[in-house]
Formats: structure tokens, C-alpha cells, sequence
């Protein structure tokens, strides 16, 4: 029975299901067993708009930051990516390189800064982030900033040693209505977190991006799904 081939009504051979599923089988394999890391190249800042701050554990007071989205080659591509910053506690250059490890949201968080925890977290900061294409002022940006790394250093609760400095207190309503939102809406896929290897650049999360394999994976699932129509609509099967 393993060795033959069933021949559907029009030709079509059960076999080429079996080698379907195989090579979508081997390529999810190989999809899992790529490097968890990325080359990064810090392009800089889309715009020039800061939020000054203190971060006494980055050893900074007062310090005019510019504020997401910001922009960096990957893995050598020639195409710049926008990438967000969820790290105010260290630093980054433009034109400096590192190797980050990738986690993707929803998924292992051991190689993040914020830890294995840290799920609602950068949940509540990847929602912060899709508010940035509905703010229409500089203002709501950097609220949107400032609750992005008020959260990284642990608000709603306290934030020991950062501030965000000469604002008034409208703004700092808005940061805590934004937090409030933030946690009311987690989200847990579709992003992914790059956190450089040896702890020292700033921190990141971009737009989950399918890897080619996957839409591989994904158009071979599609051509599977025709096969098995045409199966179920067969009215007679001849066996070889």
C-alpha cells in the first residue's frame, strides 16, 4: 500500500501531497534551526524630534534624546528598517554595528532585557508602537515616547532613577492614559525584540517580517489545500 500512488480523477497523484507536506515539513525545520541573531547598522533617527530625560542608571541627566521611530540596516540589506527603541538605559551611535539576538513576541524572551517576564511588557510597548501612525503632533509623539520607556523601567509603577524632564502636567496625564491603554491592549505576535548580544546598545523591536521560507511554507500549504479539494470532488479513485 506504502509504495503506491493513488491517481485522483484528473490526475491528480496522493503521492504529490506526501512530497508536499515533506519539503514544508523540512523547510519549517530548517526556518527553526536559522540563527536566532541579526547584523545591525544604526542608520539614526527618521526625525529630529527629543524628549528630555534622566537616566541615572545610564549615568545621564537632562539629556535632549531624539525620540522613534528610528532606522537601521539589517543583516547587510540595502533597504533601511524601522525600528523602535524600548531601552532608554543604553546608548547607540550613528553608523555603530552590533549583533542582536532575535525574539520574536509571544515567543522565548531569554535573550531580551527584560527577561522571560517580560511578555506584557513588550506586549504593551508593541501596541504603544502602532499608535505612532495615528499621532498627528510632536506632542503625542513624545507622550507616546515617554510611555513607551517608562514602561522599560517599570511603570505603572515606580521608575526609580528616570524622569522625563520640563513637560507639563497635561503631559504627564497623557503618558499615564497612554500606559493605562497600552496594558488594556497587549499584543502577543507580530513583533520581534533585538537585544545586541553583550548587553551594551540600545534595545529594539520591529515589525515581524515572514522569511521567505515561510511564505514558502505558506504558498505550498495553499497548493495543498487545492489538491485536497480536487480529492474531495473526485468520484472515483484507481489504484496503480
Amino acid at each position: 500500500m506504502l509504495g503506491r500512488t493513488w491517481i485522483l480523477k484528473g490526475g491528480v497523484k496522493v503521492r504529490s501531497l506526501v512530497m508536499l507536506c515533506t519539503v514544508a515539513a523540512l523547510l519549517s525545520v530548517a526556518s527553526a534551526a536559522k540563527a536566532n541573531t541579526v547584523g545591525m547598522n544604526f542608520i539614526g533617527a527618521q526625525g529630529n524630534t527629543t524628549l528630555n530625560i534622566t537616566d541615572t542608571a545610564a549615568g545621564y541627566s537632562n539629556v535632549n534624546a531624539l525620540i522613534d521611530p528610528y532606522m537601521a540596516y539589517i543583516n547587510g540589506s540595502s533597504t533601511p528598517t524601522q525600528i523602535w527603541c524600548v531601552d532608554p538605559d543604553h546608548g547607540v551611535s550613528v553608523g555603530q554595528k552590533w549583533t542582536a539576538n532575535v525574539s520574536y513576541l509571544g515567543g522565548n524572551l531569554s535573550n531580551t532585557y527584560q527577561g522571560v517576564g517580560g511578555a506584557s511588557v513588550y506586549g504593551a510597548m508593541a501596541w504603544l508602537i502602532t499608535q505612532f501612525s495615528s499621532a498627528t503632533t510632536a506632542t503625542q509623539r513624545q507622550e507616546l515616547q515617554a510611555a513607551i520607556w517608562e514602561m522599560a523601567k517599570g511603570a505603572p509603577g515606580p521608575t526609580p532613577g528616570f524622569s522625563v524632564n520640563n513637560v507639563s502636567g497635561a503631559f504627564i496625564s497623557a503618558v499615564a492614559a497612554d500606559i493605562a491603554n497600552a496594558q488594556k491592549n497587549v499584543l502577543t505576535s507580530g513583533f520581534e525584540i533585538l537585544s545586541d548580544v553583550n548587553g551594551q546598545v540600545q534595545e529594539y523591536m520591529v515589525v515581524n517580517t515572514p522569511e521567505p521560507s515561510t511564505l514558502l511554507m505558506l504558498g505550498l500549504g495553499l497548493f495543498a489545500l487545492v489538491l485536497l479539494s480536487r480529492k474531495k470532488k473526485a468520484s472515483a479513485l484507481v489504484l496503480g
